[in-house]
């Protein structure tokens, strides 16, 4: 009988052990994986429900090993995060950290987006246009040797808004027909395309080329956007603008009127979704550490549960090994 417990016991020890092994096992491994993926998935949707995700399960499995590639994308997405919440300070040692690990781990496609994210951080923290320049032709030259070409594009339109920002209009004209070329390669959206002929037909109005201006507008008008969109503001003031040189002040204040509208919507919005934002990662928040306290209540049950089967066959063996010995005791006696 006592062997019998004693091999069930050895069993049920066996089979626990392996069990967690196997947990631990899956969940390491898809940790590893998973993370990879979910972190070029964002890059390629730049889609906010992805990233908070990403950034969930990374927490909830914050006590596994990280290899060097693992940890720079978590590095890179807790970054990224810090920059949508506008803690710039915060994020740049993120980004400069998972730049470190992504080199030495050839990952092309996260360097070209921490080259990226780090040319912004430069304009926004220290207007150091010179090395935000140096930071996004990196970007681009990771994300050719990666073979990306859809996430070239935001650092070429990047490099545009900078020299759009210092009035070099030629230099603007050139990145905004390489901007052109990619979206149509790529079948982006209208709004970009309309964006980009309107930056066209900004330089071209700056240089004092009013027919090409012109021209580049009504090609824009080809893309229908949304009324409340960027692009949809600046078609009003270039109109204005090329009104008022033409001296039709009524049209000109008739599309300045309208910008400034539009103008005020645009704030309201862009506030209320990044308020969403933050409301969203906040609720993610309270049902990460939800989630913990459930995980960790379950480790003790499952740890309670073990002592009190270890004590449970214990005891079994016990009795049985002292009835033995007595049933061993009362055969000698009555042999005797």
């Amino acid at each position: 009988m006592n062997k019998g417990y004693i091999l069930l016991f050895i069993t049920f020890c066996i089979g626990g052990s392996l069990w967690l092994e196997k947990e631990v096992s899956i969940t390491s491994t898809n940790y590893k994986k998973t993370i990879p993926e979910q972190c070029e998935l964002y890059q390629l949707t730049e889609n906010k429900s992805v990233l908070l995700d990403v950034l969930k399960f990374i927490r909830t499995n914050e006590e596994l090993p990280l290899d060097t590639n693992t940890h720079a994308n978590v590095l890179y997405l807790r970054g990224t995060r810090c920059f949508l919440l506008q803690n710039y300070e915060q994020a740049t040692p993120y980004f400069e950290k998972a730049y470190a690990l992504a080199v030495s781990s050839n990952d092309n496609m996260l360097l070209g987006g921490i080259c990226n994210k780090l040319g912004l951080l430069q304009r926004q923290l220290y207007n150091d246009l010179p090395i935000a320049k140096s930071h996004y032709n990196k970007a681009i030259a990771f994300y050719s040797v990666s073979n990306h070409k859809e996430l070239q594009f935001n650092p070429y339109l990047n490099l545009l808004l900078l020299e759009r920002n210092e009035r070099k209009w030629n230099t603007v004209i050139a990145h905004a027909k390489k901007c052109i070329k990619l979206a149509k390669e790529l079948n982006f959206k209208q709004e970009k395309l309309c964006l980009l002929h309107l930056y066209l037909a900004e330089a071209y109005f700056e240089l004092k080329d009013s027919n090409k201006a012109i021209a580049c507008l009504s090609q824009a008008h080809q893309f229908p956007v949304n009324e409340n969109c960027m692009s949809s503001v600046l078609l009003h003031e270039l109109w204005g603008r090329v009104y008022e040189s033409k001296g039709d002040f009524h049209k000109a204040l008739q599309h300045f009127k309208v910008v400034s509208d539009k103008q005020a919507a645009k704030t309201m919005y862009a506030e209320n979704s990044f308020r969403d934002f933050l409301a969203k990662d906040f609720a993610r928040e309270n049902a990460y550490l939800s989630n913990k306290n459930r995980t960790i209540n379950k480790q003790r049950s499952l740890l309670v549960y073990s002592v009190l089967a270890f004590l449970f066959f214990g005891t079994l063996y016990l009795i049985s090994f002292i009835l033995h010995k007595k049933n061993k005791k009362r055969i000698f006696e009555w042999n005797a």
